[in-house]
């Protein structure tokens, strides 16, 4: 298969050089012309939700620890189908990856998707030291994917003189944006929510008409319409796995019914992949979104739980005060629904958690251990997992990568997996019966028997009761 999307790929020199901003404005300011897609580098979930925001298309993660090549490239080439231009935007420093590799870096992805790459310099408080860095990022590494450079907060005198310097370094010029007056706010987790951003629509209008006035519009698609057409094949699963071609298959053969999976979405559980969600449908499962803020029932029909990832301690007084979602949730529990529950939805399942002011709140009472919100971040980056029993996802023995990143601790016993980390390892995930909760995020993708497996949990949960429902109070 061979994927000829034209591309351009945003790096930057560093986190918090505006390569988000960047992204964003370039999108705003292309879309009137072409059909485009957005794809982020990395396990981030909430730079996706701008992408989203701008295109109202969603955005897919990009990740080359979590993902093997095959497969970013596999999953690119799908979702950039009939795409005019895909914009794929870095995360942190252009060169940073894991244990000060190149795994898990944008320049992998770079090198993985063969997509020209446009860096973002920060110009704040410099000039010409601008450049010395320019000329430092385009000999560190001798592969010619910096094709293009945009200034940021630049002043339009700066930018003309960066511009001369920058083709001397073999890089094109691509245009400024000035310092904005309204910046994107961060929070522990990293932005602020698109939701929790006042004026998004007013900011995205603005960066939009300001890419349009400062940057070589024509100059970057023409650059993205350069890239070299992709050779795609069928990503590789772990060995033993068989094809997954015959597992989409099986999943889906004659007399095996569908089941409907419940998924948490909504400003306390926004943590999602949407590869995801799309690989769950694909093998079979039908989704059934809920707001445990808002809702006072589970959807109707589910046969299982997808608990996912947010800021429930920002919002832990108000899911504490939805006492019916609660009881739901605790009944579905009970009732060995298959659940599983990352990070923010493992927390929900706790007897209590505490927010940042300290103030605690009772939560769904199926984890017996009190969970609280600290300063401090307690884990963070790219893990692996190694089952010690039979699993939700994976049977005992079985492994897969994943990615923490979190400030609340647990009193909850976590010893179902070993979670690794460099020459660290410690004790992770609850699992009991179907349920299986923890504080790493994992992709579907890095190994999909796990959907597949989890999808065989509900149905096979599901096949217990005929022709009734959980909240059925005769079950």
């Amino acid at each position: 298969m061979i994927c000829d999307t034209p591309r351009i790929l945003v790096a930057g020199t560093g986190s918090g050089c505006g390569k988000t901003t960047v992204s964003m404005a370039l999108l705003a300011a292309l879309k009137s012309g072409l059909n485009l897609r957005a794809f982020k580098c990395g396990p981030d979930y909430i730079d996706p939700m701008f992408h989203e925001r701008v295109l109202h298309v969603p955005c897919r993660n990009l990740d080359s620890y979590l993902l093997s090549a095959d497969t970013v490239r596999y999953l690119f080439a799908e979702n950039s189908q009939g795409a005019d231009l895909a914009l794929i935007e870095g995360v942190m420093g252009y060169f940073d990856g894991l244990e000060n590799g190149d795994t898990g870096s944008t320049h992998e992805i770079a090198k993985i998707l063969e997509a020209p790459v446009i860096l973002v310099l920060n110009c704040r408080g410099r000039s010409r030291s601008a450049a010395a860095e320019l000329l430092g990022f385009r000999t560190f590494a001798d592969d010619g994917l910096i094709a293009g450079v945009i200034f940021n907060e630049a002043s339009p005198g700066v930018a003309g003189a960066l511009a001369g310097l920058a083709r001397q370094a073999g890089v094109t010029p691509l245009g400024y944006m000035p310092r904005m007056k309204a910046s994107l706010a961060s929070r522990h987790l990293g932005l602020v929510t698109p939701d929790e951003t006042a004026d998004l629509q007013e900011q995205i209008e603005e960066l939009g008409r300001m890419a349009e006035a400062t940057l070589d519009l024509e100059g970057i698609v023409r650059l993205a319409r350069g890239a070299a057409p992709l050779a795609v094949a069928q990503p590789a699963l772990p060995a033993g796995a068989g094809d997954l071609a015959a597992d989409f298959v099986a999943q889906r053969a004659p007399g095996r019914e569908n089941v409907t999976i419940g998924v948490a979405r909504d400003a306390a559980f926004c943590f999602l992949y949407e590869d995801n969600l799309r690989l769950l449908e694909r093998l079979g499962a039908r989704l059934a979104f809920f707001s445990p803020l808002t809702d006072t029932r589970l959807p109707e029909g589910i046969s299982g739980l997808y608990l996912c990832g947010g800021y429930p301690e920002l919002y832990a007084r108000q899911l504490s005060a939805n006492r019916a979602m609660l009881a739901c949730v605790r009944k579905a529990a009970a009732c060995g629904m298959p659940a599983l529950a990352e990070c923010g939805g493992f927390l929900y399942l706790h007897d209590s958690l505490a927010d940042p002011d300290g103030e605690v709140y009772q939560m769904a009472c199926v984890i017996p251990a009190a969970a609280r919100f600290t300063q401090k971040l307690q884990h963070f980056g790219y893990v692996s997992l190694q089952a010690g029993k039979d699993t939700l996802l994976l049977p005992k023995g079985g492994c897969v990568r994943a990615h923490e990143f979190h400030r609340t601790v647990s009193g909850a016993k976590q010893d179902a997996f070993t979670v690794r980390k460099g020459d660290r390892q410690w004790g992770g995930y609850i699992a009991e019966g179907n349920l299986l909760a923890g504080y790493p995020h994992i992709h579907f993708w890095s190994d999909p028997r796990m959907a597949a497996r989890f999808i065989g949990r509900c149905r096979e949960w599901a096949a217990r009761l005929p022709g009734k429902d959980f909240h059925d109070e005769r079950n």
